[in-house]
């Protein structure tokens, strides 16, 4: 078991066979590189969820 130091701040987007996914990497606290990858089969809903996240973002921001 090796506990996470960080997450990396690089994001790999791609699309294969009509699904986007995100690549992202695990960084433990021992030195190891674990990638992980999320799959969409709809990339139009994930465009959508990205553009609310960012909204919201920015609300967040305006607010504090």
């Amino acid at each position: 078991m090796v506990n996470i130091q960080r997450f990396s701040s690089k994001i790999e987007r791609g699309r294969m066979s009509g699904a986007a996914f995100k690549r992202f990497t695990i960084v433990g606290v021992d030195g190891s590189r674990h990638q992980f990858a999320i799959q969409s089969v709809n990339s139009v809903i994930t465009r959508r969820e990205e553009k609310m996240q960012q909204l919201f973002r920015v609300f967040n921001e305006s607010v504090f």
